[in-house]
């Protein structure tokens, strides 16, 4: 009786590990899915935006100039990420949201993410250069 029950322990404990690390893929398989990266790079983009258009009504950029410029990258990432938009919202099942994971979509859109942010930050330095220019003139 008691090998029985050492059997039955041995296949719970295997079968709780397996449940456990299977877990720990499937999160971190979702996490580099399209659906949810393209969720991820929208809120980016807002957020450049944002920062962008409070920069210019507190007219804390150096010049129109640049604020034009900014702007204007900022409308080709959106472009860009609407095509990239697109075609991650063609995915109807979890099969065809990996099969764009596996062609290459999450990469592109982690590069996306990338210029969106390099963008930001430059928004932020030159913010912080025209804040610095006014606070020693």
């Amino acid at each position: 009786m008691s090998d029985i029950l050492d059997i039955f322990n041995t296949i719970l404990a295997v079968l709780g590990f397996l449940a456990v690390v299977f877990q720990l893929l499937f999160w971190i398989l979702h996490s580099r899915l399209p659906s949810t990266k393209l969720r991820i790079l929208q809120a980016t983009l807002a957020e450049t935006q944002h920062t962008l258009n409070q920069c210019v009504e507190e007219g804390r950029l150096s010049s129109n100039g640049e604020a034009e410029d900014f702007q204007r990258n900022l409308n080709e990432l959106s472009t860009r990420i609407s095509a990239i938009s697109l075609q991650t919202l063609q995915a109807r099942t979890f099969t065809d949201d990996l099969r764009n994971m596996w062609k290459g979509l999450s990469r592109s859109m982690d590069g996306l993410r990338e210029e969106v942010i390099l963008t930001r930050s430059n928004i932020s330095v030159s913010d912080g250069a025209s804040a610095t220019v006014g606070d020693y003139s």
